[in-house]
């Protein structure tokens, strides 16, 4: 077993060496449904450089060690498993308490303290209409009781008996998210996005039918929204943090000459158990204008879903994107899972179709479905990239 170990870390090492993603899987467990996956896979992870790779199950741990526990347990049940190597990024010491912010902590922190900021504000627009009275005293009470509800949704610090240390990080998140709103949501003044948040929250409220069949309070789904996109930000920063600090400790074992530790594996893989899912990462993309693949290892094969969610969130908030004909694919194809899968089942089948549902919608909210078709068209048959402009206001 030994020889047969290290020929497969060998060859573990030549295709990681590669930097391409490969696929491993054991012959005597593997089933059909698991065979089924491998053809999937090598359809969407660039066919002609995809290796899969034959390793008993009893070798995994040693060759594996950082690998989680439910991914280990996938495995043995007939899964394959895909791998994408992960670059070590050499960084200096940092003579400093405080280690400098990588590029991709500081879009996470932005995306973070943004949307706080937005939410603060189409919180407290829906306290308000919750108001019978629509004064000072209780637009007062209002705002409020919107600090306090953000306050709790942001917060990741653990007991906080006397709310001290949710406060704090608020406060720094809306003086970070104000200085920044204007440049991320392309206005002038932060207040502009204020506004622009009761004015939608108003109008939700205003063409909201009642008395439509499976209709529920207007007030409380849209709060159950703008709290989703809350947490799920604030999550992917915490994420973000670990990530990075585990690529920093990384680097320095490399300069000590030693192995990466396994619990730092399971950081940069993002091995944990309790991940944040594709669907609610598709969110993340299209709100924080960045890619989470950069981050969550496990979703490497989204990355380019991802991108076309960062495409079309930019779009929302008013810019001009370029849409290449492999992006232009991915919106096609999830604009038909969307609708498809809306009149069969009224819900999504997998977490890649959750992903698909949360791109079509954000994609229908800057143009319908025929503006779609004609352009995905278009770059289909010219083979070319084409620009698409946000809807006139």
């Amino acid at each position: 077993m030994d020889n047969v170990e290290n020929l497969i870390r060998d060859r573990l090492e030549h295709l990681g060496s590669q930097g391409e993603p490969f696929a491993i899987f054991d012959p005597a467990l593997i089933d059909d449904a698991g065979q089924a996956e491998v053809r999937d896979l090598a359809r969407v992870l660039s066919p002609e450089k995809f290796v899969v790779l034959a390793v008993p199950a009893a070798v995994l741990p040693a060759l594996l060690p950082s690998l989680a526990h439910d991914h280990s347990q996938a495995f043995m049940q007939g899964r394959p498993l895909v791998i994408h190597p992960i670059g070590l990024e050499i960084r200096d010491e940092n003579p400093s308490h405080r280690p400098v912010d990588t590029d991709r902590l500081k879009t996470a922190k932005t995306a973070l303290a943004v949307h706080t900021f937005r939410i603060v504000s189409a919180q407290t627009a829906l306290e308000l209409a919750r108001s019978v009275q629509q004064d000072r005293a209780a637009a007062v009470e209002a705002g409020k009781c919107a600090r306090e509800r953000v306050e709790d949704a942001v917060w990741r610090g653990g007991a906080d008996p006397d709310g001290a240390g949710k406060m704090r990080r608020f406060d720094g998140l809306i003086d970070r998210g104000r200085r920044l709103a204007p440049t991320f949501f392309g206005v002038d003044k932060a207040g502009e996005v204020a506004r622009a948040e009761e004015h939608r929250i108003a109008g939700r409220i205003e063409a909201f039918d009642p008395d439509a069949p499976g209709a529920e309070d207007i007030t409380a789904m849209l709060e159950q929204d703008n709290f989703d996109r809350l947490r799920h930000l604030a999550d992917h920063e915490l994420r973000a943090k670990a990530h990075e600090g585990a690529m920093a400790r990384w680097s320095a074992s490399v300069r000590e000459g030693k192995p990466i530790e396994g619990a730092d594996g399971l950081d940069v893989a993002n091995g944990i158990v309790r991940r944040q899912s594709a669907p609610d990462l598709m969110r993340v993309a299209i709100d924080g204008d960045l890619n989470p693949a950069e981050v969550h290892r496990n979703l490497e094969t989204m990355r380019e879903a991802f991108e076309v969610g960062r495409l079309i969130g930019r779009l929302s908030r008013g810019c001009s994107i370029e849409l290449a004909v492999g992006q232009a694919k991915i919106l096609i194809l999830s604009l038909h899972i969307f609708a498809s899968q809306l009149h069969e089942t009224g819900k999504p089948e997998t977490e890649a179709d959750g992903c698909a549902w949360f791109l079509a919608d954000a994609a229908l909210a800057c143009h319908d479905l025929g503006f779609w078709n004609a352009t995905v068209a278009r770059i289909l048959d010219t083979g070319e990239a084409e620009t698409v402009a946000p809807q006139a206001p």
